[in-house]
């Protein structure tokens, strides 16, 4: 969604705007019999304030089916949807980032949380960095040995692993866990 959708939407709400003036025209006997024209331009206006709500909401998040030869900066949320994921990409955000797929050959960089389905694979040319915060949660649904993490300046190599669940602890020591 865009200009083109915010500029559909403001043409339709002149226009209602304009029924609307029409129907206040009449005297009381007049508006009670425009009562069900009303109450269809009042659910219109509540429809459209919605939608523009929810585009500021999803304002600096990006969603994707997959991601290849990319670099993406975003001030909110990756979602990458499909099993294709993420290769040979740097995605670099301030909020959370949710892959649904593969992983190879990336950085991520990430300030809240991170839930990949597959990170990194066999043989050579799979390098995966993935760098959190002190505060990060990272989930992983099969890890490859070598992938690296980063809880700021704290490092960690994965060894083959499935449902794994990484974060520090108070003392700052790594923690691996299964989900």
């Amino acid at each position: 969604r865009s200009s083109n959708v915010l500029q559909n939407l403001l043409e339709h709400l002149k226009s209602l705007v304009k029924t609307l003036n029409n129907i206040l025209d009449y005297d009381i006997i007049g508006l009670i019999k425009h009562l069900n024209s009303l109450k269809e331009i009042y659910e219109k206006i509540l429809f459209i304030s919605r939608i523009l709500a929810e585009e500021h909401e999803n304002e600096g998040r990006i969603l994707a089916k997959w991601v290849h030869d990319s670099k993406i900066y975003a001030m909110k949320d990756v979602i990458i949807t499909s099993e294709a994921g993420c290769y040979n990409t740097k995605i670099s955000t301030n909020g959370s980032v949710s892959i649904n797929g593969k992983v190879k050959m990336s950085t991520i960089e990430f300030d809240k949380n991170i839930f990949v389905k597959e990170a990194g694979s066999h043989g050579v040319g799979s390098h995966v960095l993935l760098k959190g915060s002190k505060n990060s949660i990272v989930k992983i649904l099969y890890g490859y040995e070598g992938v690296e993490l980063y809880f700021d300046k704290i490092g960690y190599k994965l060894k083959n692993g499935e449902k794994i669940k990484l974060y520090l602890d108070k003392d700052e020591k790594v923690v691996e866990d299964i989900i």
